[in-house]
């Protein structure tokens, strides 16, 4: 999606994190991105869970609500973040009562992994069928995301999974250039669409792009519309 086709407060929050990022004086990663997430939103925790079809799952975070509350779910298999990133829909839950807890996830109940947090909001990493993560904040008190927050926590994600799939090798390169022209007439869909749906599902099967681009050339591997991108993550169907 071009930045003609972003929402209207995307130049404003990628300006904001460009100056935090230099103000930082380092580069932009995962661990820092989910700081700048916790400044922005108040929130009092946030993870980044990386979880890819190879079955390597990597945790970001910045606050220790949000690593411990990862590390819950993972023990349990089950939690906020496991349902916005099975169902690819947002998870948001602004008053988190034992009973919701107990309802939802039964088996994260009997543990102490939400000890301590009033609400939870968690975002599906999704580029089309590709299924990345997700992004959860979290805060002691209960209370609904603001809109303007809601529409940041979406925008995070989107950049989360930008800086996650981003490669070294360039558009440029002779056989990833043919593998997009032919993924953009697969999908019927720009270059920059297909670019993007080329990288998401290298990073999601834990291969180099030129491989997986080497494979689209020799026609062994093919994408439908189910892998377009669709410029960012879904906003409604929230579930609690």
């Amino acid at each position: 999606m071009t930045d003609a086709g972003r929402p209207g407060n995307w130049a404003e929050l990628t300006g904001w994190i460009a100056a935090a990022t230099a103000a930082h004086g380092g580069p932009l990663t995962p661990d820092l991105l989910c700081a700048l997430v916790q400044r922005r939103l108040a929130a009092d925790g946030v993870v980044l869970v990386v979880m890819i079809n190879n079955g390597t799952v990597t945790t970001h975070s910045a606050g220790v609500t949000g690593s411990r509350l990862a590390e819950a779910e993972l023990t349990v298999g089950q939690g906020p973040l496991t349902s916005a990133w099975s169902t690819s829909r947002p998870v948001l839950v602004p008053d988190l009562t034992a009973e919701v807890v107990a309802t939802e996830w039964p088996l994260l109940a009997l543990g102490p992994g939400l000890v301590g947090v009033a609400a939870v909001f968690a975002f599906p990493m999704v580029i089309g069928a590709v299924r990345l993560g997700a992004l959860g904040v979290y805060r002691r008190f209960p209370g609904e995301l603001a809109p303007a927050a809601r529409a940041d926590a979406v925008l995070f994600t989107r950049i989360a999974m930008d800086l996650l799939i981003s490669e070294t090798a360039v558009l440029t390169s002779p056989r990833i250039h043919q593998a997009t022209g032919m993924v953009a007439v697969q999908l019927g869909t720009d270059v920059s669409t297909a670019f993007a749906s080329l990288r998401a599902r290298a990073f999601a099967d834990g291969r180099a792009l030129g491989d997986l681009a080497d494979d689209v050339v020799a026609r062994t591997v093919r994408f439908t519309e189910l892998e377009m991108d669709p410029g960012q993550p879904e906003t409604g169907g929230e579930s609690s």
